[in-house]
């Protein structure tokens, strides 16, 4: 991971002296993201389940459980 790192702010440093400035900032993004100061935007949808049938609530689960195992992985 340091090389990784290292690598990436050769880049920086690379990319601002010839002056390619869009490289310089994607290298800089990336070393902000491994900070963690740039997060995910996260949109928030409203759900409607008023008048949804047991049925299909169920069906609704199960797939909500299935996408957040893909994404994290299987409980422990």
């Amino acid at each position: 991971m340091d090389q990784i790192r290292k690598d990436v702010e050769d880049i920086y440093l690379k990319a601002m002296e010839k002056e390619s400035y869009s490289i310089a900032l994607k290298a800089k993004e990336l070393l902000g993201r491994e900070h963690g100061l740039f997060k995910a935007r996260v949109t928030q949808k409203e759900a409607v389940i008023e008048g949804l049938s047991d049925q299909v609530l169920s069906r609704v689960i199960r797939m909500l459980e299935k996408q957040l195992t893909e994404k994290l992985g299987t409980p422990s």
